[in-house]
């Protein structure tokens, strides 16, 4: 009777031992192989708290579905993270699982109600600085033609009134005017013997017309001249 007793004993320590030496096992190779990339609850998932529910920052847990990456403009950054957090105003991340956010480009801003994510300024209005909060208005005598791009100052010949343009008005046909001129009474008349010209810089100027021509004030085209017979 007492050696049957202390061979069940025997046996319940061994299996008792054995499990232990498993279940520590299991867990550091769970660890190392726990990855961004690959962040799965392994191969039982369990409620919150087994050893199977191994989570890595970056990701977040949800009982009885397993670990989940974190999507774009959120974070985590501790092991076993019940949730993500939203990027702060300014910053966003560009991949998912993410343990950092970065500030947002020129041109994009987060004001805090973008759902983490940085978008682009619209047309008329700029972010010139990165980790921005906020876009900025173009001023008079500039412009912003497209979501996400720079003011610009408005080019010779053109100007633009007031705040938040997306484009520049060309002076009127015969004048030209200094680069971010502000309004009309900025446009001043080509001299005698020039003409208004676009060049391919979208400037408006006025060029001088050749040696057998000859224009008046304010004009679009120049003349040839006629000697009389």
């Amino acid at each position: 009777m007492k050696t049957s007793i202390i061979i069940i004993i025997s046996i319940s320590c061994i299996l008792f031992v054995g499990g232990i030496s498993t279940g520590v096992y299991f867990y550091i190779k769970h660890k190392k192989s726990n990855s961004k990339h690959n962040p799965g609850p392994g191969p039982d998932p369990g409620p919150t708290g087994r050893l199977t529910d191994l989570c890595i920052a970056g990701n977040y847990l949800i009982p009885t579905q397993g670990c989940r990456p974190c999507p774009i403009g959120m974070y985590s950054t501790k092991d076993f993270a019940k949730e993500c957090k939203y990027c702060e105003r300014g910053k966003s991340n560009k991949e998912i699982a993410s343990t950092t956010c970065q500030d947002c480009e020129p041109g994009t801003y987060n004001d805090g109600n973008t759902s983490g994510i940085c978008v682009k300024c619209p047309a008329g209005m700029e972010a010139p600085s990165p980790g921005a909060i906020k876009c900025i208005e173009c001023k008079p005598g500039y412009y912003s033609e497209s979501p996400g791009s720079q003011c610009k100052e408005c080019p010779k010949g053109t100007y633009s009134f007031g705040f938040k343009n997306t484009k520049c008005t060309f002076c009127p046909g015969g004048t030209t005017s200094p680069s971010g001129s502000v309004n009309s009474s900025s446009c001043k008349n080509c001299p005698k013997n020039y003409y208004s010209y676009k060049n391919e810089n979208g400037e408006q100027i006025c060029q001088a017309c050749s040696p057998t021509q000859f224009s008046f004030e304010k004009s679009t085209k120049c003349y040839e001249n006629t000697v009389p017979e």
